[in-house]
């Protein structure tokens, strides 16, 4: 019986993860890979599509509806990765929602109403989700609060939009405070939800730690005798013991190379490892930086 259900479930899941990937992967040509909000306004302005925005809006609020009814009714979907490894439905929802907010706060008076419309949706769904893994979230946080992408960022992404010929009604000083108080109400959760998706590294997506791959190859020839360091303290102990007392040198655990210098510790290493190969540093490793590692 309870096999029975389960293999019910299955088209039900598949057609929340079908439905959510199918609006991702138009990204790609839109945004660029991985999306990223500044570089889905300027391509749209070199082809000369600006007036495509509104309905792309529309089609990501009703998008945001749908995966909010389905991803916190199956929390499972959250963690059911794109078939492409750079495809990633939380960086297109962040790109999507940078962009309605830099398009409301650069131009006001020519930005369309929908951009507003999927902000608000968009920042609702991430909430729902963060509620239904059981974060506390601000629902009304302040406008004029602290967020973690800085002014300078902003600013060169604005530039970059001046020079392919984006409209703006506002230089990037003027329209930083409103910027601010559209991205004070989902960057948090989605940069929180990043690191708990193991999301691909994408600008404006989070902070990351770099690791170098000849570094992390020791570090694994070495786990095994780590760990049974740490789960025989008795043998290390008496191993020290007999060092101190003129004995044969025993390779200390100071003097290995683990996960301690790659932004973990030999218990609890950093997280989510991953090759970036195609990352603008290819011959580096990179792995999220969790600052919630207690709640996640």
């Amino acid at each position: 019986m309870i096999v029975a259900l389960q293999i019910a479930y299955l088209p039900a899941l598949y057609g929340s993860f079908n439905r959510r990937e199918g609006l991702v992967s138009l990204l790609e040509s839109r945004a660029g890979l991985p999306a990223w909000g500044p570089e889905l306004l300027a391509r749209h302005q070199l082809v000369g599509i600006t007036d495509a925005l509104p309905s792309l809006y529309t089609s990501w609020e009703e998008w945001s509806a749908d995966v909010a009814e389905s991803h916190t009714t199956y929390p499972v979907l959250l963690l059911f990765r794109s078939p492409e490894p750079w495809f990633s439905w939380l960086l297109g929802l962040l790109a999507v929602l940078d962009s309605a907010a830099m398009h409301l706060a650069l131009s006001p008076s020519t930005a369309s109403s929908q951009a507003r419309l999927c902000l608000r949706m968009g920042f609702t769904l991430l909430n729902r989700i963060a509620t239904t893994l059981g974060w506390v979230v601000d629902p009304d946080p302040n406008p004029e609060g602290p967020i973690e992408l800085t002014f300078s960022e902003f600013e060169r992404a604005v530039a970059m939009l001046e020079s392919v010929g984006f409209p703006m009604e506002r230089t990037a000083e003027e329209a930083w405070p409103d910027f601010r108080g559209w991205r004070v109400n989902y960057e948090y959760v989605a940069y929180r939800l990043a690191d708990r998706i193991t999301a691909p590294p994408a600008p404006w997506s989070g902070p990351v730690v770099i690791c170098d791959p000849v570094q992390l190859h020791r570090t694994v020839r070495h786990s095994e005798s780590q760990v049974q360091s740490i789960h025989s303290s008795t043998s290390v102990l008496k191993s020290s013991s007999h060092h101190a007392n003129g004995g044969p040198n025993a390779e200390s655990p100071s003097n290995t190379v683990g996960p301690a210098q790659c932004g973990g510790s030999a218990v609890h290493p950093p997280r989510r490892l991953r090759n970036s190969w195609r990352s603008p540093a290819p011959h580096l490793y990179v792995s999220r930086l969790a600052k919630h590692d207690s709640h996640v």
